[in-house]
């Protein structure tokens, strides 16, 4: 009784955050082909789908398949007029940019992702896309770092009521960042700390982005030898 791309999303995730992501590419490959078979395409679970696995591809390295994956889809999307299912393309369109150092191309997607679902109700997704595009604006702008905490304030209700430690851990080590490039980089130390804590009790490589973080806010404040500390930890 459950539509199979929700279900298939819900299963890709747990995949992709216990880094199995070439059994999450396998469940998700294959979901879209059985939904396709039985004419389950016109949905924006469907085209949700279909995003998750563009970005099973990014985070496996392999963005030519992902941005090819991903434009072709976008293309049935924009046909179709599904709002939620192009914004969860453009999203990962954007992330795949940012990989290529597009990053104008990924602030701009990632801000075509938000407009066209940000008047909707509050979901674990809409925190999650504002904190990604938060993060874009400050790759492609770092001038627009003010811009940046006004949507990173906006993100944060729905991370506390539906988020996970690690969704809570990117909001802290994007408003990092923000606090960085504001002249902060005592309370950027501090967040990013806060950050490392909610990553603890199971490390990734958001683990190495808040530790990267952390470093260019200690050596904001001269501590050299501890930010290179950091550094080192991030690459091991």
């Amino acid at each position: 009784h459950l539509p199979l791309p929700a279900v298939s999303i819900a299963l890709c995730r747990v995949l992709m955050d216990s880094s199995d992501r070439r059994a999450a590419a396998r469940v998700g490959e294959e979901s879209l082909r059985v939904a396709a078979k039985h004419g389950s395409t016109v949905t924006s679970e469907y085209l949700r789908l279909a995003a998750t696995v563009g970005g099973i591809y990014y985070e496996l390295g392999d963005l030519t398949q992902a941005t090819a994956h991903l434009d072709t889809f976008i293309a049935i999307a924009a046909q179709e007029g599904l709002p939620a299912g192009q914004s969860a393309l453009y999203w990962n369109a954007a992330l795949v940019a940012e990989s290529r150092d597009r990053q104008d191309e990924a602030a701009h997607l990632g801000e075509r992702a938000l407009a066209l679902v940000s008047e909707g109700d509050t979901t674990r997704d809409l925190g999650r896309l504002r904190s990604e595009v938060a993060w874009l604006v400050l790759r492609a702008d770092p001038s627009r770092a003010p811009e940046a905490t006004a949507i990173l304030d906006r993100a944060l209700p729905a991370l506390q009521d539906f988020g996970s430690p690690a969704d809570m851990a990117t909001w802290e080590r994007v408003r990092s960042l923000s606090e960085l490039l504001t002249g902060e980089p005592e309370r950027a130390e501090r967040t990013a700390r806060q950050a490392l804590d909610l990553l603890s009790p199971y490390p990734t490589s958001e683990t190495a982005q808040v530790l990267v973080t952390l470093g260019d806010a200690l050596a904001a404040q001269k501590r050299d030898d501890d930010a290179r500390a950091q550094y080192r930890a991030a690459m091991e």
